[in-house]
């Protein structure tokens, strides 16, 4: 039994209605935080960054390192803000 010889392909979609099932998600939507994992990592940075920070002023450590530390906690403060937010919206 012989096979018709197809060309290579295109790389063009096919005409007629789209594949069945859900459309692909967009970037925003991957880059949600939607695992509880996201809150306790942010809800340790947070606590670790801010209280590293503080008791780093406190003790008289270099600006940069404290700074950073601070940086720290407010990148898991924002993380915690994120996921509530997100989590709010979906219920």
């Amino acid at each position: 039994m012989k096979h018709p010889r197809g060309g290579p392909p295109t790389g063009r979609r096919r005409a007629g209605p789209p594949p069945p099932g859900p459309p692909e998600p967009s970037l925003w939507h991957v880059l949600r935080p939607q695992s509880t994992r996201t809150l306790v990592l942010g809800g340790l940075m947070s606590v670790s960054g801010l209280v590293g920070g503080a008791r780093g002023w406190l003790d008289g450590m270099e600006t940069g390192t404290v700074l950073k530390l601070l940086g720290l906690g407010l990148l898991g403060l924002a993380l915690v803000i994120w996921w509530v937010v997100t989590h709010t919206e979906d219920r």
